[in-house]
């Protein structure tokens, strides 16, 4: 099996700049990671964002992010896990003579996404970032595919394996099959001087045309038929969960109901009415109406995502029966409760692990025992066997979580019974999926294999036969067309990474290029709708600090977030504000909800130091604020609940004559609304909105359902869009807007 995980660089600087030298080979022939590049911290953050070489040749203003060659969409990868498919797993980088001009073939499988960037690298040392440095700006590059150059910069470089490595970001999404060519040219001097090349004549085939992909599962329990019900359905025609607005909370630090320093069950319970009080008419609950509890299970960690056992709530949280009291308080109040499964490991203190420990136990093929491993790295570059005794086990996180093995049927079996146990027992509504790209490896190959995606497809159809409307939303930390395969018949849907990300940067940036690049990509992908919203979660440096502590620039995020198409996600405490930057513990400080002392999150020593600004920033002094970043998270939760068309309906972007004006229409049979944002840090009164085509008809009138103004109605095409619209004659500083546009019929 090849190994994805690093090429032999670099394929074009020899005899032209000191590169790194090949990859040793495995016994296999497959090019055997260089224990250098695995010494990167793990993810998930995305790497340094890298400049690109000021001597970096751009070619004749060529092939953008986006575009297509061939039907083939270019893109730039997300993070170090885009470069886990590559082109050089089997087309041959090693170029001994860059003067050999000779077209070398080579047979390439169709995956969703296809890395074919190149670079330059470095041995690690104590100067491996002024050496990578050195080697790259000494280089200068183009690249053709299929004849068409590509805009490198445009592009952007990308560090990988432990900064060891940098590359060129270029990724092929969905590759046609046939023939194509990759062409690279590379001097060192800016104007090309006696340059080298290699040519690359690559195949596209099917995955079933090579062998050592093949899917091939090992005997596991009796696959499950079809689920004869399907999910019931909410507004629009959609699934139940579109109408939901989920909150992410970390039991341990909500509330703490019996003083010892740790959040636990009852304390949730007894803040429930914040989260949705169960009356529609009143509007000083926050309008919630999903939560997402992370892992409650037995673990020796702070945060549970090393389980010890799978049936019992975690100790500090309190008991099975507090559990189920939950579950039934949030019904009483109209909310579904989901928790965190995690299912690709176990802690290392679990029972089945301790017995695997012992070569004759039955649990030994439970994990991933190897006496003599071939070494490589993580995807992002930390090492995953891990010795004990005389032989290594694979964990792909941590040497304190063991991954289970899922080729071994009795642990598919064991899984189903923990499933079986939370959805007939215990009564959630469904799962949050942990780190489910990863379930089943192929060597080297630690992500969206094939056999994790048959895997998945069984645990769907056996979730839903036992609950055919429970929910199942997977974490898959990828780019879109990676996690897309996942959806509708693996996982009802997933988290969108790349949308979050870009609404971070354009309420940080105050431009809209890459947000409407990337919505009109996501409304491409996924099906209506099937996709989970969200900015920032329990792994990731809180928004208020993304933002640089700029609540106005919250705002817009908020309001981006909740009008938009995606179910949404908030991670408690975003409502308010509250700051947190890694290490991971803080970013999962206690909520902050009064002044008084431990901001009211427990009467004795919180497990974990609040924030130093708790005071100021709280529920209680922002309750009573109508400018606060919570009023307004508050206004526009109950905004979505009382409009369809924000929940369920159509999203039509709209064309802004500028890039400080963010705009699209969200509509459905009933009503059509215009969101509206200034993502400028000024007023804005010089712009224009366009949509050639929209479901407007007759003379629309407006009405501003958000933000302050007097609307202007549009002038409707024979299209039922718009041309030259101004709704508003200023739009206030980082100001939001939603505006129901009526027709006269109604």
């Amino acid at each position: 099996m090849k190994l994805h995980t690093v090429f032999a660089l670099v394929v074009l600087c020899a005899g032209l700049v000191s590169c790194s030298p090949a990859a040793p080979t495995s016994p296999s022939g497959s090019p055997t990671p260089v224990p250098a590049t695995a010494t990167s911290a793990p993810l998930p953050p995305s790497p340094t964002a890298i400049p690109p070489s000021p001597t970096a040749e751009t070619v004749e203003q060529g092939v953008q992010p986006g575009d297509e060659v061939q039907g083939m969409r270019l893109v730039a990868a997300a993070d170090e896990s885009g470069v886990s498919t590559n082109i050089w797993d089997y087309c041959d980088p090693i170029v001994s003579d860059v003067r050999d001009t000779r077209i070398r073939n080579c047979d390439v499988p169709a995956f969703e996404a296809l890395f074919i960037g190149n670079g330059v690298g470095v041995l690690a040392s104590a100067n491996t970032a002024a050496e990578l440095d050195a080697n790259w700006s000494a280089l200068h590059w183009k690249l053709y595919l299929d004849d068409q150059p590509i805009d490198l910069p445009a592009f952007g470089p990308i560090d990988v394996w432990g900064g060891t490595f940098r590359l060129w970001n270029v990724v092929i999404e969905k590759p046609t099959l046939g023939k194509h060519t990759l062409r690279y040219v590379v001097a060192t001097s800016p104007e090309f001087l006696d340059p080298g090349e290699a040519t690359w004549a690559f195949t596209i085939k099917e995955l079933s045309e090579f062998p050592e992909l093949s899917v091939q599962l090992p005997p596991q329990p009796t696959p499950m038929p079809a689920p004869s019900q399907p999910p019931s359905l909410g507004s629009g025609g959609l699934p139940w969960w579109n109408d939901r607005i989920f909150y992410e909370v970390f039991v341990r630090s909500f509330k703490d109901s019996d003083g010892d320093g740790i959040g636990d069950l009852q304390g949730l319970i007894s803040q429930l009415d914040y989260l949705n009080d169960g009356n529609p008419e009143t509007g000083d609950d926050l309008g919630v109406t999903g939560l997402w509890l992370m892992p409650v299970a037995q673990s020796p960690s702070y945060h549970g995502y090393d389980v010890t056992d799978y049936k019992t709530i975690e100790a500090d949280y309190g008991s099975n029966e507090d559990f189920k009291q939950l579950m039934a308080e949030a019904h009483q109040r109209g909310m579904v409760i989901i928790v965190d499964l995690v299912m690709n490991h176990t802690s290392s203190e679990h029972p089945w692990f301790l017995e695997s420990q012992n070569p004759g136990s039955e649990y030994r093929s439970w994990y991933i025992w190897d006496d003599s491993p071939i070494p490589f790295p993580s995807p992002w570059g930390s090492q995953v066997w891990h010795p004990l005794g005389d032989s290594y086990y694979y964990g792909l996180f941590w040497e304190g979580m063991p991954d289970l093995n899922y080729r071994n049927g009795d642990v598919t079996q064991a899984m189903r019974d923990v499933i079986q146990f939370w959805l007939r027992d215990m009564g959630v509504d469904g799962f949050r999926l942990d780190a489910v790209r990863h379930l089943i490896e192929d060597g080297a190959i630690q992500q969206n294999t094939p056999e994790t995606h048959a895997w998945l497809q069984d645990f769907y159809r056996f979730v839903h036969t036992l609950s055919p409307q429970a929910l199942t939303v997977g974490e898959v930390w990828d780019t879109s067309a990676a996690v897309a395969p996942y959806i509708g018949d693996e996982v009802d849907f997933c988290f969108e990474f790349d949308l979050a990300t870009a609404i971070l940067e354009a309420a940080k940036r105050g431009e809209n290029n890459q947000l409407v690049t990337v919505q009109q990509r996501v409304l491409e992908t996924y099906p209506r709708g099937q996709y989970a919203s969200f900015l920032t979660n329990h792994d990731q440096n809180r928004v208020i600090n993304h933002l640089l502590k700029n609540v106005d620039q919250a705002k817009i995020a908020a309001t981006l977030l909740l009008t938009n198409p995606g179910v949404p996600f908030i991670y408690y405490g975003e409502e308010i504000g509250m700051r947190g930057v890694k290490p991971d513990e803080r970013i999962r400080t206690p909520m902050q909800w009064d002044s008084s002392a431990n901001a009211g999150f427990t009467s004795g020593t919180p497990w974990e130091a609040l924030n130093n600004d708790a005071s100021t920033v709280n529920v209680a002094v922002q309750a009573e604020d109508p400018h606060s970043l919570l009023y307004h998270y508050r206004g526009l939760l109950h905004l979505r609940a009382e409009h369809t068309a924000l929940r369920t309906g159509e999203m039509a972007l709209v064309k802004s004559s500028t890039t400080q004006v963010y705009a699209f229409l969200r509509y459905d049979d009933s009503e059509a609304l215009l969101v509206l944002v200034n993502l400028a840090s000024e007023p804005v009164s010089s712009y224009e909105l366009s949509l050639a085509d929209g479901p407007l008809q007759g003379s629309p009138g407006a009405t501003l359902l958000f933000g302050e103004g007097q609307a202007i109605a549009p002038v409707s095409n024979a299209s039922g869009g718009f041309q030259a619209y101004m709704p508003l004659p200023e739009l206030a500083p980082h100001g939001s807007y939603i505006l129901r546009l009526a027709t006269d019929g109604e």
